[in-house]
């Protein structure tokens, strides 16, 4: 009897032990196929964000090259404002500058936000430079003089356009475009 008692507790204590190690090899198993699914997730997530970065970066370089005739063309209007222009080479800069805006093409939705609608705010104020600068010269009343008209506000407001224009050129919209 005490033979069939020590076989009884062995067997149990043995099937106790297979269950044990059974279930525990089971909640291992289920533990590791969550990480690694877990691990595969960010895996994943990790290239789609690599991706983004990517596509980001690759439509920033597009609008950049797409965009570097018109904004080079309102910098040379930035810059003679600053040192000094006759009428004739002012009128000659925007036109210019209109023309490099005319030839964007369809890059030119693409690129709105970032670079475009500030280059073309800037060529805005310029162009409204212009037209009153125009209208001073050929005005049949002489009610203006050219000598007092005073176009400096305007091309302030166009100067801080272009500036937002160069820092999406230079990176600063990136992550935007």
């Amino acid at each position: 009897m005490r033979r069939k008692v020590i076989v009884v507790l062995v067997t149990t204590l043995v099937v106790a032990l297979g269950a044990t190690g059974t279930v525990l090899f089971v909640q291992h198993r289920a533990e590791a196929e969550r990480v690694a699914a877990a691990a595969a997730e960010e895996r994943a997530a990790e290239k789609e964000r690599r991706e983004a970065i990517a596509a980001a970066q690759a439509a920033h370089e597009e609008c950049v090259t797409a965009t570097a005739d018109y904004l080079a063309a309102v910098q040379d209007i930035d810059a003679v404002v600053s040192v000094g222009v006759n009428y004739e080479d002012y009128s000659d800069l925007v036109r210019d500058a209109a023309i490099s805006q005319r030839r964007l093409g369809d890059v030119s939705a693409r690129c709105a936000g970032g670079v475009v609608e500030p280059l073309d705010e800037a060529l805005g104020e310029y162009t409204d430079a212009s037209t009153k600068w125009d209208d001073c010269i050929f005005d049949d009343t002489f009610s203006c003089d050219v000598d007092d008209l005073d176009l400096s506000s305007g091309w302030l407001l166009a100067g801080a356009s272009l500036m937002t224009a160069e820092e999406f050129v230079d990176g600063a919209g990136g992550d935007a475009a």
